[in-house]
């Protein structure tokens, strides 16, 4: 019995042993973190004037200087990253890349390779935010690497180099596309400089699917106009969902477009392709489609019914037809949607 309560009291002090131990590396820890944040904050405020003078008049000072000091690069990273928020303009945009370039660009090198990830990433915004184009370079190189490189830093990497107009983004695309969601790949396509765009635009059957598809929708959502005739290219592609995001981009583009050569795709055999159509032929309000327009209204696809009815309901006299339709079809889906759209168009006008 005494043995078994001295075991118990000896587990009970190692417990409390290290339990205590942990405390004082919390505390200890906690008072570092505190002077660390003391000590940048300090540093921050003596170089704030300074870093203010050289963006706006282009005047240096020893202030700005890191002399190779981590907190003090630290320091200056935070107060240029504040200023960059501040900041406008091309001259005060130019300074910040060109002080970010000299005083950053050999610790931002090394941090690149830094075996945190979370280091890692942190460079490639700031690079990125700095516009620091002179570690392009090094950029490439990771880009070009497939091991040690995990998605984020590939995406960020990417994103940057666009935004750069680097074209070895483009034969990164072509030869090794990197396994990258959807919305990623349109981030990208939407960073991209305009000539970047259009080189990619102009060679887009050499990269995947996936990638000429977000490349679409990017035209539409951008409302990029010089790449409308890519879009009305696009609505002859043999494979429906090219057809399916050319219309969905042409609705949100203010160009002109053959009406006549529309109407095939309102009989399509897909239902998001006959959707499509009936939601650009609102938008363009060409007479001509009002027939395949009252036909899509009984369409099997209660989606297709939706768009054609909100379309009719666009025209000068879209009104008054639904109403029509709606006490006159032989069609119940036909009727029921005429009267349901009628009475928005009345409750919205």
């Amino acid at each position: 019995m005494r043995t078994e309560v001295f075991v118990a009291l000896l587990v009970v002090l190692f417990i409390a042993a290290v339990l205590l131990v942990l405390l004082c590396y919390l505390l200890a820890r906690k008072h570092a973190d505190n002077r660390l944040a003391r000590q940048l904050e300090q540093l921050i405020e003596e170089a704030r004037p300074a870093m203010f003078a050289y963006l706006i008049h282009g005047k240096t000072s020893g202030f700005l200087d890191a002399g190779g000091s981590p907190v003090q690069i630290r320091a200056l990273e935070m107060l240029l990253d504040s200023c960059a928020d501040v900041m406008s303009g091309e001259e005060a945009t130019r300074r910040i890349t060109s002080y970010a370039e000299s005083t950053f660009t050999a610790a931002y090198r090394a941090n690149l390779f830094s075996r945190q990830w979370s280091i890692r990433m942190n460079t490639l915004y700031r690079i990125e935010r700095f516009g620091m184009t002179g570690l392009a370079p090094e950029l490439v190189k990771l880009l070009e690497r497939d091991s040690d490189v995990s998605a984020a830093e590939l995406a960020q990497i990417c994103k940057t180099l666009a935004g750069w107009g680097d074209e070895a983004l483009l034969r990164r695309l072509k030869n090794r596309p990197p396994a990258l969601p959807e919305f990623q790949r349109r981030l990208i396509l939407s960073r991209m400089s305009d000539g970047l765009f259009t080189l990619f635009m102009q060679e887009r059957v050499s990269y995947p699917r996936d990638w000429q598809l977000a490349a679409v929708d990017i035209v539409g959502i951008l409302r990029k106009l010089e790449h409308a005739d890519t879009l009305q290219e696009l609505l002859g592609h043999e494979e429906a969902e090219f057809r399916i995001r050319a219309l969905k981009a042409l609705c949100e583009l203010p160009v002109s477009v053959d009406g006549d050569g529309l109407l095939r795709h309102a009989e399509s055999a897909d239902w998001q392709e006959r959707a499509m159509a009936a939601r650009l032929f609102g938008r363009i309000r060409y007479a001509g489609f009002l027939p395949s327009l009252q036909a899509m209204l009984s369409d099997g696809s209660w989606y297709v019914r939706s768009q054609a009815a909100q379309s009719i309901c666009a025209f000068p006299d879209g009104q008054p037809l639904l109403r029509r339709i709606a006490d006159h079809s032989s069609d119940r889906f036909a009727r029921d949607m005429a009267a349901e759209w009628a009475e928005r168009g009345l409750e919205n006008g």
